[in-house]
């Protein structure tokens, strides 16, 4: 799975395995060339994510949000998730992840099952289609160039 030519589950590991501290306790302890870097990096931060969840939306037909559920239940095992859980892991509030989770099952991405362990939980599972979505590459969909 490749999003702008590298490997999304190697830069995934990556971030999961290295935290980079890039300022100092105090701003002011800044020097010029870290100044520039932490105001790039904003920079980044800030727009990013509506630069991605474009590339997704025209490459796979898919919001951020959705493509990350998606992934995450393609990851899971038996492919699916407490909806807790499933919000824990997108950074999702509840209510978002439910009115996501519905509106994959409504495009037959995702069905929401009763839990066998709990009664009172609900459990979203990825289906064929959902599996499909999640593998797309939406660099290479998008025309990205390599």
């Amino acid at each position: 799975m490749a999003l702008f030519g590298y490997d999304v589950r190697k830069i995934r590991s990556a971030v999961r395995t290295s935290i980079v501290v890039l300022l100092p306790t105090a701003p002011s302890e800044l020097s010029s060339s870290e100044e520039a870097l932490w105001r790039a990096t904003m920079r980044i931060v800030t727009v990013l994510p509506s630069h991605l969840d474009a590339d997704l939306v025209h490459g796979a037909g898919l919001t951020a949000s959705e493509y990350i559920t998606l992934v995450n239940l393609s990851e899971a095992a038996n492919h699916e998730l407490r909806m807790t859980d499933l919000a824990k892991a997108t950074g999702l509030s509840a209510s978002r992840t439910t009115r996501l989770v519905d509106d994959l099952q409504g495009r037959g991405l995702v069905a929401k099952v009763a839990s066998s362990s709990d009664a009172r939980s609900t459990r979203a599972r990825i289906m064929s289609n959902g599996h499909g979505k999640a593998e797309v590459s939406p660099a290479s969909s998008a025309g990205e160039p390599s």
